[in-house]
């Protein structure tokens, strides 16, 4: 019985692209370098959010416990979180609005590098064009760079598009 439930999955879990797009094929045509480019800007809405506005203002003379925010009669779980920034207490990478702005960050910047990347085996495009749009993604990918060294100072920087599994 075993045997005859491991082999009627076998189709089931057959991966296949049924539309036969890959990103080879469509990222050097017009519309699919545009689309990779708007990508890029599209990556601002997840680095930013909705919470992650604050995240920039915590721990500075300026501005502090602003966003202790009541919620149906209780505080949400970003006040937890800015006593952690504020006085820095438990403070680490495992702090959730800190690591998920640290990797939503990082895959923006490899959105800006797949199309700095794939720049010159787009068609379609003028060459004006072209360059108008790299220079975009190069502004953009230099802004999260910023954000990040705001944050956390010395940064990795990865300025080549990433293909396969980086283990160091």
């Amino acid at each position: 019985l075993l045997a005859g439930f491991i082999s009627s999955c076998q189709d089931f879990l057959q991966e296949e692209n049924k539309s036969n797009i890959t990103a080879e094929t469509y990222f050097v045509t017009k519309d699919g370098y545009e689309a990779l480019v708007n990508a890029s800007y599209s990556s601002l809405r997840s680095v930013w959010g909705t919470d992650d506005p604050w995240l920039f203002c915590l721990g500075v003379d300026i501005y502090t416990r602003g966003n202790s925010v009541l919620i149906g009669g209780s505080y949400d779980n970003r006040d937890v979180f800015s006593r952690e920034l504020n006085e820095y207490g438990s403070l680490d990478a495992q702090n959730t609005f800190v690591a998920d702005f640290y990797t939503r960050t990082y895959y923006a910047i490899q959105s800006c590098n797949t199309a700095i990347a794939r720049e010159d085996n787009a068609t379609g495009l003028t060459d004006a064009r072209k360059a108008q749009l790299v220079a975009e993604v190069k502004f953009l990918r230099a802004y999260y760079y910023y954000l990040l060294a705001e944050q956390f100072g010395d940064v990795p920087l990865v300025t080549d598009e990433i293909t396969s599994a980086v283990t160091h």
